[in-house]
């Protein structure tokens, strides 16, 4: 059986686009939000390209906190982004 691809989102998708604006503000490669999200590179790459599109909430928190976003923000739930 051939192996299944995904359909891969929009780049803009809510909370990737979110995640890679504010992760690229703060200045922080991939992998040192990986390191401090205690999550894999894979998985923040994953989110940023919308590949996965709901994310884990305590990955969403750990994220947030790194940032110094808010959990709304970067879920679109609000136009204020500090904590």
């Amino acid at each position: 059986m051939p192996k299944q691809r995904h359909k891969k989102l929009p780049r803009d998708f809510g909370i990737a686009r979110r995640l890679k604006e504010s992760r690229i503000a703060a200045g922080l490669s991939q992998a040192a939000l990986a390191d401090a999200a205690h999550c894999s590179v894979t998985t923040i790459h994953f989110v940023e390209t919308a590949f996965v599109k709901d994310p884990h909430a305590s990955l969403i928190f750990d994220c947030a906190r790194t940032l110094g976003v808010t959990t709304d923000w970067l879920l679109g739930m609000t136009r204020e982004f500090n904590q």
